[in-house]
């Protein structure tokens, strides 16, 4: 599994390029999640903020700075297992998966109003991920975990370094930068202060339900990458000039 440090630009340079496209089709998006969010934060006395919710109010801080931050990029062996049920630590407040190569399970576990779960073991919601496939939540707040296959499992591809290398599973997860003061991955309890959890989880839920994220196109992908990245100019020139002679 290779981690990429938010101090320093992704070294996955096109998973770089999709992501800086995602932000720029998405600022409207990302501006209106956080006046929304300021709006409400700034109702809570300063005393009950912690760093948090201060951190919300910084204008350094700006959700179309922190959505998205930085990627970590799995690469595993197709194996049957499953992960530990956990949730996620504060970077997750808006998360997105991409499953480039292999196929996996997401499944979903919540409580029931009052509190106690709902089916022990079974899974309330399942969601299959192929090459191609993204899905975007929050998952501070739900309980999660993955199911990993075999490989033959399935007729999905798996990347190959070459023709004796083993095929392996190649996934992306996108993460922001908000709630940074509960960063961990498995937390136990939800990010603090509680009730400025409460009022950021619920809005950006409520916000990520009424307006979905837009993917941005490949061409703005490309257009980006030919811009910003020097040793992919080549690549993208190709692609345009298949896409011509292709028209």
């Amino acid at each position: 599994m290779a981690g990429l440090s938010m101090k320093q630009p992704l070294k996955a340079a096109r998973v770089r390029t999709f992501v800086q496209a995602l932000k720029a089709v998405n600022q409207g998006w990302c501006d209106q999640l956080d006046d929304s969010l300021r709006g409400a934060l700034r109702k809570f006395p300063k005393t009950c903020l912690g760093k948090n919710g201060a951190d919300f109010l910084d204008d350094d801080n700006r959700l179309s700075q922190t959505l998205f931050a930085y990627g970590l990029i799995q690469s595993m062996l197709p194996t049957v297992r499953r992960d530990p049920k956990h949730f996620d630590g504060g970077c997750s407040l808006v998360h997105m998966g991409l499953t480039i190569f292999g196929s996996r399970s997401l499944e979903l576990f919540w409580k029931s109003a009052g509190g106690a779960a709902k089916h022990d073991h079974m899974p309330l919601k399942i969601m299959t991920n192929q090459p191609g496939s993204v899905y975007v939540g929050n998952l501070v707040a739900v309980e999660h975990q993955v199911l990993h296959k075999e490989a033959g499992a399935s007729a999905v591809p798996l990347f190959r370094a070459d023709d004796r290398a083993p095929g392996v599973e190649i996934a992306v997860m996108v993460r922001c930068d908000p709630l940074r003061h509960s960063y961990s991955r498995q937390l136990t309890h939800a990010p603090s202060p509680a009730d400025v959890f409460s009022a950021v989880n619920r809005l950006t839920a409520a916000h990520l339900a009424s307006h979905p994220l837009q993917m941005p196109s490949f061409d703005a992908c490309v257009s980006r990458m030919e811009r910003d990245e020097e040793p992919f100019r080549a690549a993208a020139s190709s692609y345009k000039r298949l896409k011509v002679s292709c028209s």
